[in-house]
């Protein structure tokens, strides 16, 4: 009896601690902001960047882009090659600057 005692005593002890609480109470315009929430309408742009936001929409788009600029890298140097030979023969024929005539001018001796 003696072993129950102290912990009957503190379980009096707990359950009367309780006594003086009251229950939680919610703010008075807590329903009609949840409620208006719910019920409110959203705007197209809303719903459109909710739908470009999940991640497959997200996904997809980077992927594209990214096959978009690989397209452009491998086709741009082709087309600019020519161009820029052609530009750099130009400008080596109004100089007079040919292979041979450079390694010429590099091995003379003072």
């Amino acid at each position: 009896m003696d072993n129950q005692s102290p912990l009957n005593n503190r379980v009096d002890e707990i359950l009367n601690s309780f006594e003086g609480m009251q229950s939680a109470s919610a703010s008075p315009h807590l329903y009609t902001r949840i409620r208006a929430a719910l019920t409110e309408e959203d705007s197209l742009w809303v719903r459109l960047g909710r739908f470009l936001s999940t991640p497959a929409v997200a996904l997809m788009v980077s992927l594209l882009l990214i096959l978009i600029n690989v397209w452009f890298i491998l086709l741009s140097p082709a087309a600019n090659a020519d161009q820029k030979n052609e530009q750099l023969s130009d400008i080596a024929a109004e100089y007079h600057l040919n292979s041979s005539n450079l390694a010429d001018q590099s091995n003379t001796l003072p």
